[in-house]
This record gives C-alpha cells, sequence and structure tokens, in this order.
C-alpha cells in the first residue's frame, strides 16, 4: 500500500513542470495555476492569458522580494504566517482549518494561501 502511495506521488510530481526560474529559484506551471485559481476565487479575476500573465508577475515579483529579503535577513516566521492564516479565517467566520477545507474544496492548496503571504517560506529559509 504504501508503494502505491510512492508510485501516485512520483506520477503526480512527474507532471509539473517548471515554467522559469528567478535566479535559480523555480516557478512551475502548477504555482501559476494554482495562484491564478486562487486569484478567480478571491479577486473575482477571469481565467485566461491575462490572469495567467499577471499570476506570473505576480509570482516573479514575490521570488525578488523574497530573495532580496533573504540577503537582508529579513524572512516572514512559520508563526507570522500563521497569525496571517488565522485572521483570514476569522474574517470568513471559520478556523485555520475550515478555511484550508474552503480553499481545498475550490480546488486551491492551502499552501497556495501561505506562500502568497510569505514566498517561498519552507520552515529552513
Amino acid at each position: 500500500m504504501l508503494a502505491l502511495l510512492f508510485l501516485t506521488l512520483g506520477a503526480q510530481a512527474q507532471d509539473v513542470a517548471i515554467k522559469l526560474l528567478v535566479n535559480d529559484d523555480p516557478i512551475s506551471d502548477y504555482d501559476i495555476a494554482q495562484r491564478a485559481r486562487f486569484l478567480q476565487l478571491t479577486a473575482k479575476e477571469e481565467p485566461g492569458p491575462a490572469l495567467n500573465q499577471k499570476t506570473t508577475e505576480m509570482l516573479i515579483t514575490e521570488r525578488l522580494q523574497y530573495q532580496e529579503g533573504r540577503k537582508l535577513g529579513i524572512t516572514a516566521s512559520e508563526a507570522d504566517v500563521d497569525r496571517v492564516v488565522e485572521d483570514m479565517a476569522a474574517r470568513n467566520n471559520l478556523d485555520a482549518a475550515g478555511l484550508s477545507t474552503a480553499l481545498g474544496r475550490a480546488g486551491v492548496n492551502v499552501q497556495t494561501l501561505r506562500t502568497a503571504l510569505a514566498p517561498r517560506w519552507s520552515g529552513n529559509a
């Protein structure tokens, strides 16, 4: 059973393609698609090439900001990101788990939100 899970995860990972690099920091088609879906939900953006371009530009800007922050020793902590997620959830009469579930039902991984709040935060930045 565990081997089947790893095979499934491996197959999913192969479906993700790097679309561009920002100073050796990859942005994948999955990153772009997830952020576009998130913007469709939160900002009522219309899907299409214009949204994909806007999303790509946002991700590039965030990567550059993160890289500059890292050079200066400025990064968001996991606790900082958690607080913002909890605040967003509360404004929508949810807890963080409820927000994650609601995003998931709409096809958005909650990590997309977390990444938007603190680009490329991974706990080891």
